[in-house]
């Protein structure tokens, strides 16, 4: 089979088929030869395989869509019971710090107990930024959404971010007149700074990150995996030049606790971007880049 291109869009498939008669008595042999052109059969072939090949990515992001669904109604329950307990404590705390009075400290062992409670008081704080980031992840949480400009939340965005992990190298790429979204600005920064440290620590020996900024059209056949309209979208890009994720890597990525240094600092960016209609990605080029996507629709798209 052939596949020859005659100009740009134009392709013309050929069939090579052969065939040898052998002639015994006179020990001699005769080969015959024809071309067939099959461009027709080939590209309805093509098509085949690209509707199945579809059909499989369809599927595939469907089931990730309901696996981080269920996820997200699981985190949202936990979070309530947590919530819920934690005020109880709470309560029980305050309580016995306001039985102590102020005549601890002459006792020390009063004095111990008062710092105990301060301690576990702490503590519940921790407890309840943790319940916190568990209702981000599935969506929950209250939002104030303004028309925003993401160029704008990248720059204070990286600002703080340069002062977390000053060692990295940026590069950045901020398209002219972006388009405008409507988004919690907070909460979508929260979300971007996420992503600009969790992508930096997917490289430690050599952290450089390009960062890009970019209006969009996204197809019907790109969003449906999703669950998304097609229509313009504002896309930010974060791409780690020199570190790789492979599929299993990339699925694992977005999942609360992947490993136990990440926590929930992806999945609730994931739950942050979703609450904004949003759709996040995770992959690797053929340059071998890990990139980070974040796609926001426009206002009045």
């Amino acid at each position: 089979m052939y596949k020859l291109k005659l100009s740009p869009g134009k392709t013309l498939w050929l069939k090579d088929q052969a065939m040898i008669l052998n002639y015994p008595e006179d020990a001699t042999s005769l080969s015959f030869g024809c071309l067939t052109i099959v461009t027709t059969e080939m590209e309805v072939e093509e098509e085949r395989q690209r509707l199945i090949s579809d059909k499989c990515h369809l599927e595939n992001q469907l089931q990730k869509t309901h696996h981080f669904e269920a996820i997200g109604n699981l985190a949202e329950g936990i979070a309530h019971d947590l919530n819920q307990k934690i005020l109880g404590i709470e309560k029980s705390i305050a309580a016995t710090i306001e039985s102590l009075g102020n005549d601890y400290h002459g006792d020390t062992a009063a004095f111990q107990d008062y710092q105990n409670l301060k301690t576990a008081e702490q503590q519940i704080k921790d407890i309840k930024h943790i319940s916190s980031q568990l209702l981000t992840f599935a969506g929950k949480g209250i939002y104030n959404y303004y028309e925003t400009d993401l160029n704008e939340i990248m720059v204070y965005t990286l600002q703080e971010f340069r002062l977390l992990m000053p060692e990295v190298e940026l590069t950045t790429q901020w398209q002219d007149n972006l388009w405008k979204v409507s988004a919690d600005r907070a909460m979508i920064g929260r979300a971007l700074l996420n992503i600009c440290r969790h992508a930096a620590q997917s490289e430690p020996e050599t952290r450089a990150l390009d960062i890009e900024s970019r209006n969009i059209t996204l197809s019907p056949r790109f969003v449906e995996p999703y669950g998304r309209d097609p229509g313009d979208y504002v896309l930010v890009h974060v791409t780690n030049r020199t570190a790789v994720l492979d599929e299993k890597d990339a699925d694992q990525v977005l999942k609360p606790f992947h490993s136990t240094d990440k926590g929930l600092g992806m999945a609730s960016a994931f739950g942050i971007v979703k609450k904004h209609n949003g759709i996040m990605t995770v992959s690797s080029d053929a340059e071998k880049r890990s990139i980070f996507s974040v796609y926001l629709p426009v206002i009045n798209s």
